[in-house]
């Protein structure tokens, strides 16, 4: 963590078993480093916010306490549960990229104020 970010589990309040991970990560989009947010929620589990809650986290980490300027988040097109999820997290489709060999969605999120 030597950015002040990396990857997070996220545990369930009550019984603490892993439901999904995520957080915030360098990644490359068409050879310019960016920093990404990103989840993976378990399937018994989606469809019950975890992934809009742990997205809103992780942007309001970057621009908060990590005062990043931008953030980008991707997924297959077809993928539409986490492109609603980019969407209620303040993300805005960018345009489509080819990204590990295979056709993505970029969105983007400025910071507010920038």
């Amino acid at each position: 963590l030597e950015d002040g970010f990396g990857l997070w589990l996220l545990l369930d309040r009550r019984t603490g078993a892993m439901v999904g991970r995520g957080g915030l990560q360098y990644t490359y989009v068409e050879g310019i480093n960016e920093i990404e947010v990103g989840w993976a929620i378990v399937p018994e589990r989606w469809r019950q916010g975890l992934a809009t809650e742990l997205a809103l986290a992780c942007v309001e980490v970057a621009f908060n306490d990590l005062e990043l300027m931008r953030l980008v988040a991707f997924t297959l097109p077809h993928n539409i549960a986490s492109r609603r999820v980019m969407e209620k997290a303040g993300f805005e489709f960018e345009r489509e990229i080819v990204h590990a060999g295979l056709d993505h969605v970029l969105y983007r999120r400025e910071r507010a104020g920038k």
